[in-house]
C-alpha cells in the first residue's frame, strides 16, 4: 500500500495576528502518531511558508493532502513574498 502524501503549510506573515503555529503542528504530529494508520502517512511540512516555497513543494512532489495553517480573506490566502511583503493567494489558484 502506498503511504498519503500530506504537506502541511505554517504561515504567519507579518503584520498579521500571531497564530500558533507551533501548538497546531504539535497536535497534527500526536493525531498522527496516535493513528492506527501513521505509518501509511508521510508528512512534509513547510515552516514561515513564501508564495515560492508552496509552489515549489507542489512543482517538486504530488500530495493528496494539503494543510494550510495561516491567515486568510474572502478572496484568498496571506502568504508572504520572498522579500517579506504580504500577498493574497486567489482561491482558483
Amino acid at each position: 500500500m502506498s503511504k498519503i502524501k500530506v504537506l502541511v503549510v505554517f504561515a504567519n506573515p507579518r503584520n498579521t495576528n500571531p497564530l500558533r503555529l507551533g501548538t497546531e503542528d504539535r497536535a497534527i504530529q500526536q493525531a498522527i502518531r496516535r493513528s492506527r494508520y501513521r505509518d501509511n502517512i508521510e508528512l512534509t511540512k513547510c515552516h514561515a511558508t513564501t508564495i515560492h516555497d508552496v509552489r515549489q513543494s507542489l512543482l517538486d512532489e504530488t500530495f493528496q493532502i494539503v494543510h494550510i495553517s495561516g491567515h486568510g480573506i474572502n478572496n484568498g490566502l496571506i502568504l508572504e513574498d520572498d522579500l517579506g511583503s504580504e500577498k493574497i493567494i486567489p482561491q482558483k489558484a
